[in-house]
């Protein structure tokens, strides 16, 4: 059965939780966005638990962070890595990372394993007003001058056709969208093989004072448990030579003696609830981008599980691209700000790629991958500072004003509730003391018939302009994705023509 055709503005492939993002970053700005995930409901497997600094942030942005707090595994007790023979062994150990004296965000990491963050983000899409369609597949997709169409089939293999603006891909390491477009892959490629255990022990009430976000088990060579809900659910990954192992080797009967060998008791009940082979892969796309249609998440790059690092990369995708196509499709950006998003995201995948090959295994500290990447790309207007000098990238960040990087967090009240984080997210915010808010509102006031959404923040104190590298009167434009877009050092011109220059540049409508 064939349905006639509809259209939307943007149309996202794929529900996990790039595509959510993209679709509520998408909807924050005010754009029409229709969703098509080809499973009939959101993740029913805990294939991802760590949420990352930034990512928190991001969801802080978006009213999120308590609810997926509110649904992980306590920070207190789960942001640690544990090592023994098993995980009711006598003997262990229990490394967390090390703490910051001044911790440099708002909010800090989380272990929320990926069936209830889906089952949040989907509610909250719900909410905002995305268009959502489970159990719909897309088959094929053609793009013209004008726009993208898509062939669409349901489970009740009833199929339409679908005409879309601009489409983003995130549908996955195995992504159609990627396949259609011939976009290929670069990297080291398939790393190693393993198979997901999710099981069932009732053991919690034995791990008082051991737990943790990963457990290393000596007694299983090429396993590790992973903390489902520290209790009774629990996810055993097993890597495996694939010329010696298979499927039909790893029973579950097989699975259930591995699980009670990584708990360290052959007499504990253990029920298997699901399995899932997978291949352990480092690519990253040669394109993000191919006219209308763009890549984001696992269908743009794949790094390998350590540190956890891949879908969090793909959740800054979904914030880097959101605000630039909302400003294109409403007309206050210049078509070529798009140009910017491979440039952006493209060496931070292959940095992530790099990290995930080892740099990155727990407890090794990731703040630096996680915050510290710089963005160099057309609307990006340097300042002729060199970034922050760090000993080890992946690990340590130095807060910094320079543009390309992320804004710095500083708290704008003693109570230490509202942070400069909490008032990006909704459009451009140009950043000063009393000394230079004449000259910034002189600025905004003739960016107003541009259409660029902008607004000014004035510090209550000075402290800011340390952390942000500016002198009294000098100012900062911090772009909706949190990213410095422009830094004045020195005293703002008295007229704001520089500063309404920089934002007519961060929105590639100068040069």
């Amino acid at each position: 059965m064939t349905n006639n055709s509809d259209a939307c503005t943007v149309l996202i492939v794929g529900g996990g939780p790039v595509g959510m993002c993209a679709a509520i970053g998408l909807r924050r700005f005010g754009v029409d966005c229709t969703l098509v995930e080809r499973h009939a409901s959101t993740l029913d497997f805990p294939k991802g638990r760590g949420v990352s600094v930034r990512s928190m942030e991001i969801f802080r942005e978006w009213g999120l962070e308590q609810e997926l707090v509110d649904v992980g595994l306590p920070r207190d007790e789960s942001i640690l890595a544990f090592t023994g023979a098993s995980l009711l062994a006598p003997e262990f150990t229990r490394v967390g990372l090390p703490a910051t004296a001044a911790p440099p965000s708002p909010t800090d990491r989380l272990i929320c394993d990926q069936i209830a963050m889906e089952a949040v983000l989907r509610r909250h899409a719900l909410e905002v007003g995305v268009e959502l369609r489970f159990g719909t597949r897309m088959t094929a997709l053609a793009e013209d001058a004008a726009g993208v169409t898509v062939e669409l089939s349901d489970d009740d293999g009833v199929t339409s056709a679908l005409r879309a603006d601009w489409v983003v891909g995130a549908d996955g390491a195995r992504s159609l969208v990627r396949e259609r477009l011939g976009i290929t892959r670069s990297g080291p490629g398939s790393v190693s093989h393993a198979v997901s255990v999710l099981f069932a022990a009732d053991v919690g009430a034995r791990m008082m004072g051991r737990t943790a976000a990963i457990y290393r088990i000596g007694d299983l060579p090429g396993g590790a448990l992973l903390a489902v809900d520290n209790s009774r659910r629990w996810l055993l990954i097993y890597a495996y030579d694939p010329a010696v192992d298979s499927a039909a080797t790893l029973t579950d009967e097989r699975c259930v003696d591995m699980a009670r060998t990584a708990i360290g008791d052959a007499s504990v009940a253990v029920q298997i609830l699901g399995t899932r082979f997978w291949e352990s892969l480092a690519l990253t796309c040669d394109e993000y981008r191919s006219g209308r249609v763009f890549l984001a998440g696992d269908a743009a790059h794949v790094v390998t599980p350590i540190g956890g690092l891949g879908m969090n990369c793909g959740v800054a995708d979904a914030h880097n691209l959101a605000w630039k196509l909302a400003g294109v499709i409403q007309g206050w950006a210049h078509a070529s700000l798009l140009d910017s998003y491979g440039p952006e995201r493209r060496p931070v995948a292959l940095a992530t790629a790099e990290a995930s090959l080892g740099p990155a295994r727990p407890p090794a500290p990731t703040m630096g991958i996680d915050l510290g990447y710089s963005y160099d790309s057309a609307v990006v207007l340097p300042d002729g500072t060199e970034p922050p000098h760090v000993h080890d990238p992946v690990g340590e960040y130095e807060s910094s004003g320079r543009p390309g990087g992320r804004a710095p967090h500083v708290w704008l009240d003693t109570s230490c509730t509202r942070s400069t984080l909490d008032e990006f997210g909704t459009g451009f915010v140009v950043i000063t003391d009393p000394a230079g808010a004449a000259s910034a509102e002189a600025a905004i006031a003739r960016s107003t018939a541009t259409g660029i959404p902008v607004r000014q923040l004035v510090p209550p104190d000075e402290a800011w302009r340390e952390v942000y590298g500016v002198a009294a009167g000098g100012g900062v434009i911090v772009r909706p994705d949190g990213h410095i877009a422009w830094r004045s050092r020195g005293r703002l011109e008295s007229s704001g023509e520089h500063v309404g220059a920089a934002l007519l540049a961060a929105v590639a409508r100068l040069g």
